[in-house]
């Protein structure tokens, strides 16, 4: 937890504004899927509806993003073959990313809760982790002069 404070606190204070660069999203996912290697396996399968979008973005804030979404998708998983299917389109000058995925969903009434600090829907023994993730993505997604939403159901 004192990791997860740590990390968002120095993001909060760190300045986005100068860091901004061309980015290829379909080679970041490339990147995230080698370099996590312990958490997606070859059970799992990510798909990538090509040709993702170009963005001008700060990348390390949009890395932990996506790694976090994708990460999500594939933890809150019941499925033989969990899937986490991204996609992304221009329209009217900004950039749409969809992260979607075959996981257990989430009812309507948490879909604003899974953002707030340390909140979770689940006991540590069902899924692991510290309900800090998701914090963290809409913060960064934030700092990016984005927005982030969840449309989501149980199943």
């Amino acid at each position: 937890m004192l990791n997860d404070l740590l990390t968002f606190t120095q993001l909060t204070h760190h300045e986005a504004e100068g860091c901004f660069e061309k980015v290829d999203l379909s080679r970041m996912i490339s990147d995230i899927k080698e370099e996590s290697v312990h958490t997606i396996t070859p059970s799992h399968k990510i798909c990538v509806q090509e040709p993702l979008p170009e963005v001008y973005t700060v990348g390390p804030y949009m890395k932990i993003v996506l790694q976090n979404l994708i990460c999500n998708g594939l933890k809150y998983n019941q499925k033989k073959v969990p899937q986490v299917v991204i996609s992304g389109i221009r329209e009217d000058g900004k950039v749409r990313i969809s992260v979607a995925d075959n996981g257990i969903g989430i009812h309507q009434n948490y879909l604003e809760k899974i953002f707030f600090p340390f909140q979770r829907l689940h006991s540590q023994q069902e899924y692991e982790g510290r309900g800090f993730g998701l914090t963290l993505t809409k913060h960064l997604v934030e700092k990016l002069n984005g927005e982030i939403e969840v449309v989501s159901g149980p199943g």
